[in-house]
C-alpha cells in the first residue's frame, strides 16, 4: 500500500486502498469522477469559511502516489495556488500573502471529515430530523442515532452537516467497491493526522436518491406563507435559524438583520412569516426541502425564554 507523506509536508488527502487497487491503478472514470467531488466539497466549505473566497478561482492541487490511489494536498504558498479576478486581484493579494495551503483549505477538510463521522453516525445524509442535547458548555452537541448511539461533536460541524447537500459527496464515495474504501484525512494544528473512512458497507448513506419526493410540496417557490412551528435552533455564525414544521426542520434566514434579535424565540412556538426558497448554491431551483426567507417571527406560546442552545450572541 502506498504511504503517507511527512505530515510537515501535507495538508491533508483523500485516497482510495484495498486489494481492488493495484500499483495505484484505477478506472479513468472513477478517477475523474472522485477528483471532481473531492474538488467540489473542497470548494462547498470553502464559501462557507470565508465570503471572501466566493470569487477566487484555485486549481486545488494534488498528487498522485503509487500502492493506493492518493490525491494529496500538499503544504503550498498562497500565491501558487488562487488566481483571483483582475477586479480583486491586488485585494487578495493584500489580505492573504502571508496565507499558506493549510490556512486554506484545512478547514474544508476537516468538514469533510466530520460531515462524514456525522453521517455514518446517522446512517443517512438525509436524516437531520434526530435527537440531541447540549453538551459541555454548549461548544459540543450528543446525537444519537435510531440505535441510541451517542457521538459527541462540535457544535460548528454539527451547523456544516445540517447546510450539507445530500448529494455533495457522492462522487467521492462512487468509486468505493469491494476490496476498495475511501479513506479522508488531514493534519490538525497540532500536527496530528484526522481521518474516517467510508466502506462498501456505508457507501448507500452517500449516494443520492434520484427519485427521492420533494419535501413539503406544498410550500411552492417564492410564494409567501405565515406557518406554526417549533423553532429548535439557532446559529448566529451563519444567521440561520431551524423551525419544526409537520416534523421537518426548515431553515429559515431572515430577510433583514441578525438573528440575535429572536433570540427570545429559541425552543418556543411561533408564527413565521416569510417566502419559500428552494434554490440551490448556484441559483437552480432544484432543492427538494425548501428554506425560508422571512420578514416576521413571533412567539405564540406566551412562555418565557429560559435556555439557549446555540449562544446566541
Amino acid at each position: 500500500m502506498g504511504q503517507l507523506q511527512n505530515t510537515n509536508n501535507i495538508v491533508g488527502y483523500l485516497k482510495y486502498e484495498g486489494n481492488a487497487v493495484q500499483e495505484g491503478i484505477m478506472g479513468a472514470e472513477d478517477i475523474i469522477s472522485s477528483l471532481s467531488g473531492f474538488h467540489n466539497a473542497i470548494k462547498f466549505y470553502l464559501k462557507k469559511e470565508d465570503p471572501r473566497y466566493e470569487n477566487l478561482h484555485f486549481d486545488l492541487p494534488v498528487k498522485v502516489q503509487q500502492g493506493c490511489l492518493e490525491f494529496v494536498v500538499p503544504l503550498l504558498k498562497w500565491g501558487t495556488i488562487v488566481y483571483a479576478a483582475a477586479a480583486i486581484g491586488q485585494i487578495a493579494q493584500n489580505d492573504f500573502k502571508d496565507v499558506t495551503s493549510k490556512d486554506i483549505f484545512s478547514y474544508s477538510l476537516k468538514c469533510i471529515k466530520n460531515v462524514i463521522k456525522i453521517a455514518k453516525h446517522l446512517g443517512s445524509f438525509n436524516n437531520k430530523n434526530f435527537k440531541m442535547r447540549s453538551s459541555l458548555g454548549n461548544a459540543f452537541i450528543t446525537i444519537y442515532n435510531d440505535a441510541g448511539k451517542e457521538l459527541l461533536v462540535h457544535k460548528e460541524m454539527l451547523d456544516m452537516y445540517l447546510q450539507t447537500p445530500p448529494s455533495l459527496l457522492e462522487k467521492m464515495a462512487s468509486p468505493i467497491a469491494t476490496e476498495r474504501e475511501l479513506e479522508l484525512g488531514y493534519v490538525d494544528e497540532d500536527n496530528n493526522l484526522q481521518k474516517e473512512t467510508i466502506s462498501l458497507t456505508e457507501k448507500y448513506i452517500f449516494a443520492s436518491t434520484e427519485d427521492e419526493e420533494e419535501i413539503l410540496p406544498e410550500l411552492i417557490h417564492a410564494e409567501s406563507v405565515e406557518l406554526v412551528g417549533e423553532v429548535t435552533r439557532g446559529n448566529s455564525s451563519t444567521n440561520k435559524l431551524g423551525i419544526k414544521y409537520k416534523e421537518k426542520i426548515l431553515t429559515c434566514i431572515p430577510e433583514k438583520g441578525d438573528i440575535k434579535q429572536y433570540k427570545d424565540c429559541i425552543f418556543r412556538k411561533c408564527k413565521i412569516y416569510g417566502v419559500v426558497n428552494r434554490e440551490d448554491e448556484f441559483g437552480n431551483i432544484t432543492e427538494k426541502k425548501p428554506k425560508i426567507i422571512f420578514y416576521k417571527l413571533i412567539p405564540i406560546d406566551n412562555i418565557p425564554q429560559t435556555l439557549d442552545l446555540f449562544s446566541l450572541h
